[in-house]
């Protein structure tokens, strides 16, 4: 199930949003700050029990989506070990169906696939990625874009700092669906005016 974060009231959250960086008082900061490109969103599955373990940040990982990609298979069959990454997004887009976990993290420390062997560093300076901090010939999987890597994915080899976490199974959806049927009560009334 998808879910538009966006449209969430604080009450609705109040039990499933946790914010451990003193900048942000609320989900609508969370919010303007990911529009605003100040952080960054990482969604993904786990466990309410484990929510403040966050606060410690988001370690790189080779995660259930990256495995079984063909780009990582192809790596594997050439002898190279994939490398563990953080992927994270500018955007709401990866919010919901399985992943139940919206984790808001700082940029340190991640660079955006632009395609084509460039990326847009944290401070948003265009480079080739030979000359990005990520690179290192010395590891054959770093020579290049890390395998499973797409054009617009942030990514990061180090952990990532949240600011902080959402857990959506948490949200109370009972505001909303008092507006909803509240809504349906005028449109109906509405209807049998006309």
């Amino acid at each position: 199930m998808k879910i538009n974060i966006e449209t969430l009231s604080e009450n609705e959250v109040k039990d499933a949003l946790r914010i451990f960086d003193n900048r942000f008082k609320s989900l609508k900061d969370l919010i303007s700050a990911v529009k605003n490109r100040k952080i960054l969103v990482h969604a993904r599955r786990s466990s309410f029990s484990k929510i403040d373990d966050f606060k410690y940040g988001v370690e790189p990982e080779l995660g259930e989506t990256l495995s079984g990609t063909e780009a990582i298979e192809t790596t594997k069959e050439y002898g190279i070990k994939p490398v563990p990454l953080v992927f994270a997004s500018e955007g709401f887009d990866w919010i919901g169906d399985s992943r139940n976990t919206v984790v808001f993290l700082e940029k340190t420390g991640f660079q955006k696939s632009l395609g084509n062997g460039k990326v847009e560093l944290e401070n948003g300076t265009t480079v080739s990625y030979e000359k990005s901090p990520i690179a290192d010939f010395e590891k054959d999987a770093l020579k290049d874009e890390p395998a499973g890597v797409e054009r617009g994915d942030c990514y990061t080899t180090k952990i990532a700092d949240a600011v902080a976490v959402l857990f959506l199974d948490k949200i109370d959806r009972s505001d909303s669906e008092k507006k909803k049927a509240q809504a349906n009560r005028v449109a109906r009334a509405f209807s049998l005016c006309s």
